[in-house]
């Protein structure tokens, strides 16, 4: 489902949750957060990249798992998210996300973990959760591009393309048409064999006023109050075709 490999300095991290549009579930979430754990606590890992092995990089929380969910198994879900981004947001190394395809709700915020986005030209950028009854914590995202645009795609519940994720600064490189691998290599190129220690310190540096970590226990509780509301949104299928 998940996997590492070691390439010098930088370690690439494989994301394949086995469901349509790549979206995320417990068993999926808790081994990527192990894996970033594992290639970021590396004494050579400087580069961290995350990427998807299929066709979308995440559409969000698998929902078909969720909608029959009780309270509780929500709260639980939501703790099992907030640690996965913690680590992605705090791990010891430089993280690049490379996005393509469908990069939603969960998605867009496991991207905004990142140090840096790069991202391919079909890329659809996006956070449906508060037009759908779901809270969203803005922090990330307005850290990146401002309130104004962070306001606009949380509150529209539009997606993004790729062109307005580079010019907006979701995104800090576009990627062109063909080898997926190969252009995700070139976009990086600029990252690699960086010095771990002069990163890590760097990053305690610029996240020394970062806001609170979002609280996983309210989070839970305003999910499972939207499913006794009926409010959940449809299973999400970008009708993808693996090869």
């Amino acid at each position: 489902m998940i996997v590492i490999d070691h390439r010098d300095t930088t370690a690439w991290i494989g994301i394949n949750t086995g469901r349509p549009g790549n979206a995320m579930h417990a068993a999926a979430m808790s081994e990527l957060a192990d894996a970033v754990e594992q290639a970021a606590g590396n004494s050579k890992t400087s580069l961290l990249v995350l990427y998807s092995e299929r066709t979308s990089f995440c559409a969000g929380a698998d929902v078909s798992v969720l909608e029959h969910a009780s309270p509780e198994q929500f709260w639980a879900y939501a703790e099992l998210q907030t640690r996965l981004f913690e680590i992605v947001d705090r791990a010891p190394a430089l993280t690049v996300a490379a996005l393509r395809g469908a990069c939603i709700g969960a998605g867009a915020e496991l991207a905004m973990c990142c140090d840096l986005r790069v991202a391919g030209a079909e890329l659809r950028f996006g956070y449906p959760e508060v037009r759908l009854g779901f809270p969203v914590n803005p922090t990330r995202l307005t850290r990146a591009v401002g309130a104004g645009f962070a306001n606009e795609l949380i509150f529209s519940a539009e997606l993004a393309d790729a062109q307005t994720c580079l010019r907006r600064g979701v995104v800090n490189h576009l990627i062109p048409a063909g080898d997926w691998l190969t252009g995700i290599e070139a976009a990086i190129a600029p990252y690699t064999g960086l010095d771990r220690n002069a990163v890590v310190h760097t990053k305690l540096a610029a996240y020394e006023v970062k806001q609170p970590k979002p609280d996983a226990a309210m989070f839970g509780s305003l999910l499972a109050m939207s499913v006794r509301a009926s409010r959940l949104p449809p299973r999400i299928d970008d009708t993808e075709t693996e090869s």
